[in-house]
């Protein structure tokens, strides 16, 4: 067995496989959006279970990214939230967004649901195409 010391970061699909593959690493980072929160708090608790922190990716937009935020706030290793500057390449369709403070936090939502309301109206004038 390594000591702690000789373990290396990597960045694998599945914790388990990370473990299995390479006898060790410090932490684990997974995309919520090609899973979900019922598969992701399993795999950060196994995480805890090592003594390692699980930090959720960059939700790829603004509503990923309140969502991905109620997540990181249920799993208790997790330390960070991931966040793309500059801002107007991500943001987008929510009244009032997240936003970081001067201190490097960011606010959950307090509303119902997630607590963010969506800027139907922006995405309308915004709107290019519609399928059907």
């Amino acid at each position: 067995m390594r000591d702690a010391a000789s373990w290396r970061p990597c960045n694998p699909n599945v914790i388990g496989t990370g473990l299995k593959q390479s006898r060790g690493f410090t932490f684990g980072q997974r995309t919520l959006q090609r899973s979900s929160p019922r598969s992701e708090l399993p795999t950060a608790h196994l995480a805890e279970a090592f003594r390692m922190t699980y930090e959720i990716h960059h939700g790829g937009n603004s509503l990923n990214n309140v969502a991905n935020l109620h997540v990181v706030c249920g799993i208790p290793n997790s330390e960070f939230f991931e966040v793309i500057l500059p801002d107007e390449v991500q943001k987008f369709g929510l009244v009032d967004d997240l936003e970081v403070s001067a201190d490097g936090m960011v606010k959950v939502p307090q509303a119902a649901g997630l607590g963010v309301e969506i800027d139907f109206d922006l995405i309308r004038r915004n709107t290019k195409a519609t399928l059907s």
